[in-house]
């Protein structure tokens, strides 16, 4: 489930932004194009009443523009 919540992410972006860089997880250090990052910062599941589940997932989404500083 969480893969494709990811995936629903980066495939909006590209729409949004044909022309930019997405990385999954974490930036290189030598990166020099700009890019978003993308990924799961906390996901927890929490059984409520018997077989259901409160599912809680926090998403980040970075952008590096091209030649910033940190």
């Amino acid at each position: 489930m969480y893969n494709k919540i990811i995936e629903s992410v980066i495939e909006k972006l590209k729409t949004l932004f044909p022309e930019t860089m997405i990385r999954l997880g974490s930036i290189e250090e030598e990166e020099k194009e700009s890019c978003f990052v993308v990924g799961i910062s906390q996901a927890s599941e929490n059984c409520v009443n018997g077989k259901r589940y409160c599912c809680i997932i926090k998403i980040f989404i970075n952008y590096y523009s091209k030649g910033a500083e940190e």
